[in-house]
């Protein structure tokens, strides 16, 4: 009854294996000797008798712990209190309004500026079509409400108007500033807030701003940098957030108002001139929604080229915005002009409305295209004075005036390596600060339960025993504590995307630098810990402790350089995890004396090899172990170290050839790691009679009017 389950487990399933076998024991050195099976089970303290007594036990445990797990289940245990989110909840402060805009933010309203997109094309992955070539235009000091039912195109609009690589396929030719704007340019120019921003859950507000700030802005001074996000967090009213963490599903942070926000600030921050937001006040309250969007209406007066996708908006939060555009099924446009016009626009359309045209105008238009009179509303539109104004103004904006002053937005390059290792490195610090605490308790509490269960192991058989169990015991600690390193990484891995495709930094800092500091933060402290505890409580060798807590340190360090490459293979699988754990126990089971072969092959194949030559050999080398198997008397006598390795098929190799085994397999994983996500970082073009016309003609008008106006724009191609 004292017994923990798996003592049950295994006491069964060795009484069911050995019972009726007969062995040989062939001893390097000495004569076979033939042994009946029931003593192997003796020798691990297991009685071979109560077979069904073990199985018996195993069902009741196994039923008793069914019973706890479905107890919090029934009694709502996990269910989240709502008056508790209540209490935590944070009300967004009101913008503040008394800072004044430094002169990157003043400079930008001098001068006129538009973003215009001719032609729009876009396929998506179940090969329906959208928009069927619509052009548009955002100018400066005149943000856009982008207007459509779920299911439109709203954020795949915004996609290919930055740039982004997704699954659909985009064809459009987008000029800023009067100059066309090269795909892989837009992601380095558009500042793109997604629906689902991927800030980090363990930075704070002003850490995840100074991020982006520090890369954005690498020639700049330290004061520079400190004084841009200072601007930026009270621009946003996010002063009382700015030392409180992000937060995200596993523990609470700052509320959605403020997440939003801070989203906002780090693409502001670095000064983009155009910024795309993607539902921005979806999940918000209508108080927090409309603070937000009167911030977003006086960045468009700082002269930001600015549109926004929106679901339903109020009345009071469409007004931010000076023009809208509405799309119905298929991306086709129902409405493109200025807001106060839109009520005037719809006076024919009321009729058509389910209720008489109740409500406000974008409501009446957004019901009458989701039901059957919406093709009515799409031919209006084809002939209403609008859609001649719009192409006036896509015509006059593509045309320069003389002596007309043009604002300059430049593209965004990549910092140099120096400072990307630099930044990288402390934001990796800073995420992983958090699990490293918890993993140095763990290695604590995992040292204090491996000593105590190995407590001051003999010189006899069960010595032998106890030392390769304690061997391998260490490495499935190990093994499993690098599993950590796999969640981690995949909960990063949006934000790799994008800042990888906007320019931020290369693939192989990014490598480097989560390698580097996941080495130093969990791979050499943790480790070290767990063997000085080990190696006191379990009585190993004295003098050999350098080397034992190198294999520990080398161990950890293979196992999580492992676990980084399958996580950039499929880092948004479930199946990963499972997946990890299931080859993490091949290599335990393949690369130590637990598979008896003499073959190398198949144990080369384990990254755990040389970690357990590395520490049995380190361990039995030199010592001389009684033979004496409970129940059996034998003339075996004593036996070395060295012969119980020979026959366990363990290599006594020097410790810098294991060493070098060690780092070469984690110099693989971290290369094929960095290979894997250079390859999915690329944007394969898909190639098409109809795409390479379209480039073609587009060349051609490009080539007409590059002479047009004068060049001042750096995000040019």
């Amino acid at each position: 009854w004292t017994q923990p389950p798996f003592a049950h487990a295994f006491a069964a399933m060795i009484s069911s294996e050995f019972t009726g076998l007969e062995t040989t024991v062939d001893a390097t050195g000495f004569d076979a000797l033939t042994i009946d099976g029931g003593i192997w089970p003796k020798q691990f303290s297991v009685d071979p008798t109560k077979l069904e007594h073990n199985v018996q036990m195993l069902a009741l445990v196994a039923c008793f712990a069914w019973i706890l797990a479905l107890i919090p289940l029934w009694l709502q245990w996990y269910r989240v209190k709502k008056g508790l989110r209540a209490i935590i909840y944070r009300k967004d402060p009101g913008c503040s309004t008394s800072l004044e805009a430094p002169s990157w933010v003043s400079a930008r309203t001098k001068g006129s500026a538009a973003l215009v997109w001719k032609d729009l094309h876009a396929m998506l992955p179940n090969s329906s079509t959208l928009y069927d070539g619509m052009n548009g235009i955002v100018q400066a000091l005149r943000p856009l409400a982008v207007l459509g039912p779920s299911g439109c195109g709203k954020t795949t609009l915004l996609s290919c108007l930055a740039g982004e690589v997704t699954r659909t396929k985009c064809d459009v030719t987008v000029y800023l500033n009067r100059h066309r704007i090269a795909r892989s340019k837009l992601r380095r120019t558009v500042g793109y807030v997604r629906q689902d921003d991927a800030l980090h859950p363990e930075l704070t507000v002003s850490e995840a701003i100074s991020f982006a700030v520090a890369l954005r802005m690498p020639h700049s001074s330290r004061k520079v940098c400190q004084e841009r996000v200072r601007w930026t967090i009270g621009r946003l009213g996010l002063e009382g957030v700015a030392n409180s963490k992000v937060g995200g599903h596993k523990f609470r942070g700052i509320s959605g108002g403020e997440r939003r926000r801070t989203a906002v600030g780090v693409e502001l921050s670095v000064a983009r001139g155009v910024l795309a937001l993607d539902e921005p006040t979806s999940g918000l309250d209508s108080e927090t929604a409309l603070s937000l969007g009167h911030l977003l209406a006086e960045l468009a007066a700082e002269g930001c080229i600015l549109l926004a996708s929106m679901h339903q908006p109020s009345p009071e939060l469409l007004a931010n915005f000076s023009d809208t555009l509405v799309l119905g099924t298929h991306g086709r446009v129902a409405y493109f002009g200025a807001t106060t016009s839109l009520p005037t626009y719809i006076s024919p359309l009321r009729q058509l409305h389910p209720e008489g045209g109740h409500g406000t105008a974008s409501d009446v238009l957004l019901d009458i295209i989701s039901g059957d009179h919406a093709d009515r509303a799409f031919k209006l539109y084809t002939v209403a004075e609008e859609k001649g104004d719009m192409e006036d103004e896509i015509q006059s904006a593509l045309t320069a005036s003389p002596g007309e002053e043009i604002m300059e937005v430049k593209a965004a390059t990549v910092p140099p390596i120096r400072v990307q290792l630099m930044q990288l490195l402390l934001r990796e610090m800073r995420i992983q600060r958090s699990l490293a605490t918890y993993t140095y308790f763990e290695a604590a509490i995992a040292g204090v339960l491996l000593g105590m269960t190995y407590f001051q192991m003999s010189m006899r058989l069960a010595g032998v025993i106890s030392r390769l169990g304690l061997v391998f015991a260490v490495h499935c600690t190990l093994g499993m504590q690098a599993l950590q390193g796999l969640l981690a990484w995949r909960e990063g891995y949006t934000s790799f995307r994008r800042e990888r495709a906007a320019g931020y930094y290369y693939t192989g800092t990014f490598v480097i630098a989560k390698v580097v500091m996941d080495a130093i933060l969990l791979r050499v402290g943790p480790p070290a810990l767990m063997c000085c505890i080990v190696y006191l409580l379990a009585g190993l060798q004295p003098g050999r402790e350098a080397v034992c807590c190198l294999g520990f340190c080398l161990a950890s360090f293979v196992a999580s350089t492992f676990c980084l490459a399958l996580g950039a293979t499929a880092p948004r699988s479930g199946a990963v995890l499972p997946l990890a754990v299931l080859l993490i126990l091949l290599f335990l089971l393949i690369g130590g004396p637990l598979l008896a072969t003499q073959q190398g092959v198949l144990r080369n194949v384990s990254i755990f090899r040389a970690s357990f030559n590395m520490l049995s050999a380190n361990e039995m080398r030199g010592m001389v172990f009684k033979f004496d198997p409970e129940g059996v008397v034998t003339t075996l006598g004593e036996r070395s170290g060295e012969d119980w390795m020979t026959d366990l098929g363990i290599q006594d190799n020097p410790v810098h050839e294991e060493v070098g085994w060690l780092l070469g397999w984690s110099f693989f994983y971290v290369l094929f790691a960095w290979l894997v996500l250079t390859l999915q970082s690329v944007n394969w073009p898909s190639f098409s009679f109809r795409g390479c016309c379209a480039s073609a003609v587009a060349s051609e008008e490009h080539a007409q009017k590059r002479e047009i106006g004068r060049r001042t724009s750096t995000a040019s191609e």
